[in-house]
């Protein structure tokens, strides 16, 4: 299978480290968050342009492809479900996202943003297909997927709780460029079965193995058993290793426990 972690999970100076302990557990991808390249307006073009360079300058020396990128609205506070300045507003940015992923030579991205997408009224539920239908219609100009996360109402959101929730609306849209990206930590929140997987593949673009608040990965048997459907239904796409920052030792151990169920 296809490895790759997420670069919040360290700090820029430890960069060199991971990359050799990636490197040597057998991981062959990265997902970025912007914010890890260009710490402050990551989207305007200027920066954009350089984020290309410092991308193209990493997989020079480390010899990895950027496969995902996550964290598109970090510091935003505007909502999908607020005033149509703000949807505006989010729909530009997000564009921008886009364009920012495309020049760093990224063919996904995961949308997660909890906070930002509570919603009001449940007639709001079209207000949410109409935003990602655009979004998903830019991101085709793109080549680009936009992976859509459910996220536990733990998180602070009452939108795309589980995952079967945010399968519902990826298979609303039915876009080859809005599909599902697959959170084991949100499924371990809800205590989701994960047979349902088998009846998902075809629509998940990405998989983040991760925990409940994003915790260090440990050991336990809902790992082989995902790897078991996911091989089983012919996915091909990425594995993730999601999780906040905990230090190099904690994110040595996931690494390992993720290479040895899922190498």
């Amino acid at each position: 299978m296809k490895l790759s972690a997420s670069n919040i999970a360290w700090s820029l100076e430890d960069d060199q480290d991971v990359y050799l302990k990636l490197k040597t557990e057998g991981f062959s991808g990265l997902e970025i968050a912007p914010t890890r390249l260009i710490p402050q307006k990551p989207y305007q073009p200027e920066n954009i342009a350089l984020a290309a360079a410092i991308a193209s300058e990493i997989q020079g020396y480390s010899g990895f492809g950027i496969c995902s990128m996550q964290s598109l609205w970090y510091g935003v506070t505007e909502r999908i479900f607020g005033t149509p300045e703000e949807r505006n507003f989010l729909f530009q940015y997000t564009c921008s996202a886009l364009d920012f992923a495309a020049a760093v030579g990224c063919p996904h991205v995961v949308f997660g943003s909890p906070k930002n997408r509570i919603i009001d009224r449940p007639d709001q539920w079209r207000v949410g297909e109409e935003f990602f239908a655009a979004c998903a219609a830019y991101a085709g100009t793109k080549n680009i997927v936009i992976g859509m996360e459910a996220n536990p109402a733990s998180y602070g959101t009452n939108y795309l709780n589980t995952t079967s929730e945010a399968l519902e609306l990826v298979k609303a849209l039915n876009s080859p460029f809005f599909k599902l990206n697959l959170d084991l930590g949100t499924m371990l929140t809800n205590q989701e079965n994960l047979e349902t997987v088998e009846s998902m593949i075809c629509y998940i673009s990405h998989v983040h193995i991760s925990e409940p608040s994003l915790a260090a990965v440990t050991e336990r048997p809902e790992h082989r058993h995902l790897a078991r459907l996911l091989e089983d239904g012919g996915y091909r796409g990425w594995i993730s290793l999601e999780m906040r920052n905990s230090g190099k030792e904690s994110l040595f151990r996931s690494l390992e426990i993720m290479s040895k169920v899922f190498k």
